[in-house]
């Protein structure tokens, strides 16, 4: 109930619409109605009076009636299925305006495949339901209590009657729907567990041909696939269990209504053509009944896809969480660390223990270590991407969870190892999302970071399109034109992370050129393992194990014979050819 609750306060929006749904499904049911009326004229001034002027005037009323309900429902129709589909298109901006606006550590709980599996195949769920099932729901709802209100009025004994047996069915059902949602729950998660398979197996598509491992890939597919249909086959069972129960119910009643009705007629207490249109309306509601019971069957996945993706929206948001209150326009001082320490998850090692770092206002700092040394959560604290378990960050003197962190974002530019483009222009690339800058303005950051030339040799220059990923084109094309992108934001704090150890020497040549422009007059935090790359540093900050172990020049650390001076001989000794031994072994240190 909270689920369908939810969904009807976004209905709730459009109530005018409603309104008219509701009167065309008032019209639909009065001429439903009017059906069983005409039987008793037809009965006995028809059949067993003989008076053909009623006949002709029950045939016209046949027709206007068939006109006014066709158009009727018509009406019904569209104007749901428009109230249907809008409902689902705000619910389905909604879901993804908020999957942009969690925060970084909920993604690392999640597999994208079943994230995408809500924004699709939970709400196509939905929307199925709100176009047909909420339509059905109104007009056999409505249909139900006139042709009820007609046969109470015909004869009040005998419709109570005819729906004696309803209550026992309704009992029967009920513990049936609890159950169906259950397994509408268990199909809809195998469904989204088949989803985030695809997703990973076409991402992984290189791995797996690589190590040939398609019947591998194939049989972890269909074992999924599997579990979705046993899960599907049981949720079927027990909605194709519902409508035959309804119509047991219809016959024992119906059966009834012949018994006793009949008795009546033969006594003189009902003429024919009364108790023959109290039947027909009688049998006109077994559609709705039927109907209904099969719409609350159907009902029941749509509850729980509603389930799931009011549980993602239910996570707060960034901005929810945000308690800062401070705008900053520029970084004017510096970032410090001050004991800060920092653990993804209360049973993993800390990731940062008691890190105390200052970078300056206009400063180049290199931060270097082994993998898992620390370097990436501290930039990962830096943008807010996670809160420090243990002391604090400042920048400019100010607590960065007092900072707002959209005033916090605009000072921050990241140039990563792993490029992101998107299936756009160029020009749309770099600009990417402000509309406002000019063609200009773009190709003079483009020139900035040397990728002017090779965007020009492309068939369409800045107006080509790059594909998905931009791939292609090359590593080194792809992150110049990440840091063109850097350029137009024009960051006072500048983050590089791994920025070129994905790439060719001359493709790095290429982008050191682009970086060694960018960098100029602006705070840069620089994250390399390649140790060449972050000579030119002001400092070096030497992480082990969550902790600072050495800072200084490049010059610096050689000299004192240290992690740095471990790490930098190692990655050079390591470039050069390996001696191997006769047998073609390597030789031992």
């Amino acid at each position: 109930m909270p689920s369908y609750r939810r969904l009807l306060g976004y209905a709730a929006v459009y109530w005018p619409r409603f309104a008219v749904v509701g009167a065309f499904a008032l019209v639909i049911s009065g001429m439903t109605a009017a059906y069983a009326w005409l039987v008793k004229f037809v009965q006995d001034d028809v059949l067993i009076g003989k008076n053909l002027s009623i006949l002709a005037l029950v045939t016209m009323a046949v027709l206007a009636i068939a006109l006014v309900k066709a158009t009727a429902s018509f009406g019904e129709a569209y104007t749901m299925r428009y109230i249907g589909n809008r409902i689902v298109t705000d619910l389905r901006n909604q879901l993804y305006r908020h999957l942009l606006a969690l925060p970084i550590g909920y993604y690392a709980r999640q597999q994208t495949g079943r994230l995408m599996s809500r924004v699709m195949n939970d709400v196509n769920v939905i929307q199925s339901m709100m176009t047909v099932g909420l339509k059905d729901s109104i007009e056999h709802s409505v249909t139900l209590v006139v042709l009820l209100s007609y046969v109470f009025y015909l004869n009040w004994r005998l419709a109570l009657l005819a729906v004696v047996v309803l209550p026992v069915a309704y009992l029967l059902l009920a513990r049936t729907i609890q159950r169906m949602k259950r397994l509408a729950g268990a199909s809809q998660e195998h469904l989204a567990g088949l989803t985030a398979l695809l997703q990973e197996s076409l991402l992984g598509l290189r791995v797996i041909k690589a190590f040939s491992r398609e019947e591998f890939a194939h049989d972890q597919f269909v074992q999924q696939n599997e579990r979705v249909f046993n899960a599907m086959m049981r949720l079927t069972r027990l909605m194709e269990f519902m409508g035959p129960v309804v119509e047991v119910a219809g016959a024992i009643g119906i059966a009834l209504l012949l018994w006793f009705g009949g008795s009546q007629v033969a006594a003189g207490a009902m003429t024919p053509g009364e108790f023959m249109s109290f039947l027909t309306a009688c049998l006109l509601l077994y559609a709705p009944v039927k109907r209904l019971s099969t719409v609350t069957s159907q009902l029941q996945p749509m509850a729980a896809s509603a389930d799931r993706i009011f549980s993602v929206l239910d996570v707060p948001t960034e901005v929810q969480l945000d308690r800062g209150r401070v705008d900053l326009k520029s970084l004017a001082q510096g970032i410090e660390f001050q004991r800060v320490s920092f653990q993804y998850a209360p049973d993993h090692s800390p990731a940062l223990q008691e890190v105390t770092v200052r970078v300056a206002a206009g400063e180049m700092v290199a931060l270097v270590g082994s993998s898992g040394s620390g370097k990436s959560t501290m930039i990962n604290l830096i943008a807010r991407f996670y809160e420090p378990t243990g002391g604090r960050i400042l920048i400019d003197g100010t607590d960065l969870q007092e900072i707002r962190l959209t005033s916090l974002r605009r000072l921050i530019g990241m140039v990563g190892q792993d490029t992101v483009l998107f299936h756009d222009t160029v020009r749309n690339n770099v600009a990417y999302g402000r509309t406002d800058l000019s063609l200009e303005a773009v190709t003079a950051a483009a020139k900035a970071a040397y990728a002017h030339g090779f965007i020009m040799a492309l068939p369409k220059g800045y107006d080509t399109v790059i594909g998905e990923r931009g791939l292609t084109l090359s590593g080194g094309e792809r992150q110049r034109l990440a840091i063109a992108r850097a350029f137009l934001i024009d960051p006072p704090l500048l983050i590089l992370d791994e920025a070129t150890s994905a790439l060719d020497s001359e493709s790095e040549a290429m982008v050191q050129r682009a970086l060694e422009e960018l960098v100029k007059g602006r705070t840069t935090l620089v994250i390399a393992h390649r140790l060449s790359t972050v000579q030119q540093a002001a400092r070096i900050i030497v992480l082990a194990g969550g902790r600072v172990v050495e800072e200084g020049t490049h010059a610096q650390l050689l000299q004192r014979n240290g992690v740095y001076r471990r790490l930098y001989e190692r990655q050079f000794r390591d470039e050069e050819p390996e001696e191997l031994t006769p047998l073609g072994q390597r030789e031992e240190p």
